[in-house]
């Protein structure tokens, strides 16, 4: 495997006709939006809560 990849693990047969790619990058490739999506939940709730909390400071 290339040095460059960490975690999991890639299955190849011999031939190299076929393989099962289950490393780290492979399944972060396949969730990105999954994971973007709810990195953007999190900062706008964030955001939101900032908001309220100076909003309410204010009056």
């Amino acid at each position: 495997m290339d040095d460059s990849k960490i975690g999991g693990f890639i299955i190849r047969n011999k031939d190299f006709t076929y393989q099962y790619n289950f490393s780290l990058e492979k399944k972060l490739d396949n969730y990105k939006y999954e994971i973007g999506s709810e990195f953007y939940k999190e900062i706008a709730e964030n955001f939101k809560k900032e908001m309220e909390e100076l909003y309410d400071s204010k009056n």
